[in-house]
């Protein structure tokens, strides 16, 4: 007899995301335009579109770890980016030699398709009466391209999405099963995932309610092996969340895990309010002023004092003009939350829906209306998220309406700062869609109103 395929099989969904990645990868390395814009912006490849991106940020420490033992420059360390994603890069160079760029885009099309089965199985902890979602919001995230479109790109963005939902499963299993082995899976994924991305500084926080909205599903909060798993949990995490903020005291005596986002204040969310405005040139008078100041001073007193001086325009900014602060941090929540992703793929072929460098992208009418179509898909599914907080206040369930729209806040409302695209959603996406898959069958479910009789 023979057995029949399931998608619900963590085995075949992440067979699935490997395939996909790769023949994603295999896809661009393929044509000549698409492979000139894979490649790093040196040498030939200086002018690619990843010219003045973020990948030179965490290239650049990789590199100098190499030589120096230190990630920054030369001697000093950088307070800029988290060393996680540049120890993998230099890792990379160590054990793949002159092709390790190749082999990252494959190791990441590896990782990155681990995402479907741990979603999967937030699924099935979250909804153990409805796993019906499973198939669903696996063929959805597919579609959507969420962890595909940046399998091939130097970015950490979906990088840390996997390493934390990966991290979140096992601390979610850890509780459902009672096993201390995967309460230790947890602490070192998500803590290495700390180190890719400055945003789990409050994480042990949360991760209480995440860990105790388990146990209350499963009727097991009043064991004392659970609370002992919660409490170990959250307080093992304080240290490597920390680490980032740490290294940081130690090395410019600020306790923070990264200086940009005082620099992205200033530079995204103060600029764009002050030239919405009308007022670029006193904005270019501030700009000047801290370039004056500090220029590129690396020194300990000079971060800390641009920092503060950064802050200090903003809040100055957002003070004076607080209705178009407010209109700049809507427009870029709208970016973040809404934008598809698939959205950012056509770029290695010089594609865009808007103009974007000089000479590096043609606008598409296609791309614009690929944009327009995954915004409207997007709308529907934040629609349906929301009928389900209201169904969770409906039914009086505080615990699980808390820990959610926490969880979800957490990790979006950092990124309305700057303008960005849905790459930035990606730690709470698969979340957000869970919950309104979760609405979508409850819905389907409910019985029909009789009609009434004359």
């Amino acid at each position: 007899m023979k057995s029949k395929v399931s998608l619900e099989s963590p085995i075949i969904q992440y067979f699935i995301g490997l395939v996909v990645n790769v023949a994603f990868v295999i896809i661009l390395l393929s044509t000549d335009l698409s492979y000139r814009n894979l490649q790093l912006p040196e040498g030939e490849y200086q002018d690619n579109i990843q010219k003045g991106s973020d990948v030179i940020t965490y290239l650049l420490p990789a590199r100098n770890y190499l030589e120096y033992g230190v990630f920054g420059w030369g001697n000093i360390p950088d307070c800029h980016r988290t060393v996680g994603y540049p120890l993998f890069l230099a890792l990379s160079m160590r054990l793949f030699g002159d092709s390790w760029l190749i082999w990252v885009f494959f190791v990441q099309a590896a990782l990155y398709a681990c995402i479907y089965p741990a979603l999967s199985k937030i699924a099935r902890i979250l909804f153990p009466n409805n796993t019906s979602i499973v198939v669903p919001a696996f063929c959805f995230y597919l579609i959507s391209g969420a962890y595909i479109a940046q399998v091939p790109d130097l970015l950490t963005d979906t990088f840390f999405a996997v390493l934390f939902t990966i991290g979140l499963c096992f601390g979610m299993l850890s509780i459902v099963k009672q096993r201390w082995k995967y309460l230790i899976l947890q602490l070192v994924i998500i803590g290495y995932a700390a180190q890719v991305r400055p945003m789990l500084a409050l994480y042990p926080i949360l991760n209480v309610f995440v860990l105790w909205l388990v146990a209350r599903q499963y009727g097991i909060s009043d064991r004392r092996k659970i609370k002992i798993m919660i409490i170990t949990s959250s307080a093992a995490l304080l240290l490597p969340c920390s680490a980032p903020s740490i290294r940081n005291y130690v090395n410019y005596g600020f306790f923070a895990p990264t200086d940009i986002l005082s620099r992205n204040l200033f530079m995204y969310l103060g600029k764009e309010t002050m030239f919405d405005r009308g007022k670029q040139d006193s904005y270019e008078v501030m700009s000047r002023h801290i370039e004056d100041m500090y220029g590129s001073e690396t020194g300990t007193r000079a971060v800390r004092e641009r920092m503060a001086l950064q802050n200090k325009y903003v809040l100055e900014i957002c003070r004076k003009y607080p209705a178009t602060a407010v209109k700049r941090l809507a427009i870029a929540a709208i970016g973040t939350c809404m934008h598809g992703h698939w959205v950012l793929v056509p770029k290695f072929w010089g594609y865009s829906w808007r103009p974007g460098q000089e000479g590096y992208f043609k606008v598409s009418k296609l791309v614009f209306a690929l944009l327009v179509i995954w915004c409207v898909i997007y709308a529907v599914i934040y629609v349906f998220f929301l009928r389900y907080f209201v169904r969770l206040i409906k039914e009086r369930q505080w615990l699980f309406l808390f820990t959610i729209f926490i969880l979800v806040c957490y990790f979006l409302v950092p990124t309305f700062v700057a303008a960005s695209t849905g790459r930035m959603r990606l730690p709470v996406e698969g979340i957000i869609v869970i919950c309104a898959f979760y609405e979508i069958s409850r819905m389907k479910r409910l019985p029909l109103k009789p009609l009434p009789t004359r």
